[in-house]
């Protein structure tokens, strides 16, 4: 209430510089007045005040503009003794007007912020519209009747003789604030639904912004597979269906249940045969034991100790005997390879008057050195080997 109250008042002040003193005092009055109750009428405690502002410029420019056609279709001069009238020639052009003026300002698209242009324009409309309507009223009133959409209450208020001339004269420009008011209203309900839906968008984007921190952090903390993981087992469910997905888990669980229990057989296994291999060890001690003391044991450890001796020594006389057959043939294969050469060597270089038992005595000789040194050669590696 307080609000309501507060708005009638700041808009009583804003109607103080509008001064109608071209008209009669009582004219001029209900023009004020009754823009006061339209306004009010048409706004809640939500409107803005610079809405309302708006509105009442609109209002009291409106009415304005009718009393000066009013007294200049009538022939007033501007006197403060006569009282202008409206006759109903007169009505009907003033809600043509009013149709036109409601066209203007929802065709606009203004809502308050640029006032002054939107007023000239209103203006410069108005006059053009009753310029060009003041000879066809007929034209006129059916031109109204298609904007009115066929009102029935208007066309009923409009047709009483009851009806007083303030109603008369000021019923469309009612109309034309009110639905300057609806207007403003929707245009107040766009804005609203805009911000909303901005504000969703910002949710959705934050939303966004936390799911890829939260993804981070997992990541970060290593409880990004685990997530991965069970996000991939909803949708394996969501796609198998709930018997298919349960039957899928209850395999793998068997599965899972086999592995373990074979794990488990195989440790049992292995600590069987720990077992096993403990008891022969202890089936040996107890053996022992029981033939004698320490020193038979002893005796015969010395006994397996020379067996094992020997049989080593067996081996190593074998591979060194084994050895030295290898290098023997080895030498003998090149030392045949290199008599084969020098003899071919000899025969190239011999000329042909010597005689042919020279080479046979040459080749004697050489091979007795070679024999004496293979022989030395041999020696002194079996020296060294033993």
């Amino acid at each position: 209430m307080n609000d309501k109250l507060n708005m009638r008042r700041l808009l009583q002040a804003h109607m103080e510089p509008y001064h109608m003193a071209n008209y009669p005092t009582c004219t001029g009055s209900v023009a004020k007045n009754t823009a006061l109750e339209l306004v009010c009428d048409a706004t809640t405690e939500d409107t803005p005040p610079k809405d309302a502002k708006a509105l009442m410029t609109l209002a009291l420019n409106m009415m304005y503009s009718m009393l000066h056609h009013f007294h200049s279709l009538n022939g007033h001069k501007k006197s403060k003794k006569k009282k202008p009238t409206a006759t109903l020639r007169q009505e009907d052009l003033l809600m043509q007007v009013a149709a036109k003026l409601r066209q203007a300002v929802l065709q606009s698209g203004g809502d308050g912020d640029d006032d002054e242009p939107m007023w000239q324009k209103l203006q410069t409309l108005m006059h053009k519209v009753i310029d060009e309507n003041t000879r066809d009223l007929e034209a006129a009133r059916k031109l109204v009747q298609k904007v009115m959409g066929g009102d029935r209450e208007l066309r009923i208020r409009l047709s009483e003789d009851t009806t007083s001339e303030k109603d008369r004269c000021f019923w469309p420009i009612m109309w034309v604030c009110h639905e300057v008011a609806d207007e403003m209203r929707t245009r107040q309900v766009a804005k609203e639904v805009a911000a909303r839906a901005k504000e969703a968008q910002e949710k959705r984007v934050a939303a966004r912004e936390e799911k890829n921190r939260k993804e981070e952090e997992m990541k970060r903390t290593g409880e990004w597979q685990a997530h991965k993981r069970a996000k991939r087992e909803a949708e394996k469910k969501r796609k198998m269906g709930d018997e298919n997905y349960e039957l899928q888990q209850e395999k793998s669980e068997l599965k899972e249940t086999v592995q373990r229990q074979a794990k488990k057989l195989k440790e049992t296994q292995q600590a069987l045969q720990r077992v096993t291999e403990e008891k022969q060890v202890l089936e040996v001690a107890a053996q022992v034991q029981s033939a004698g003391s320490l020193e038979v044991l002893k005796g015969s450890m010395e006994q397996v100790s020379t067996i094992v001796l020997a049989e080593c020594d067996k081996i190593i006389a074998a591979e060194k005997k084994r050895r030295r057959e290898n290098k023997k043939r080895e030498r003998e294969a090149a030392q045949a390879e290199q008599q084969a050469k020098q003899q071919a060597k000899q025969q190239a270089e011999q000329p042909a008057e010597q005689p042919a038992e020279q080479p046979a005595e040459q080749q004697a000789e050489q091979q007795a050195e070679q024999q004496a040194e293979q022989q030395a050669e041999q020696q002194a590696e079996q020296q060294a080997e033993e």
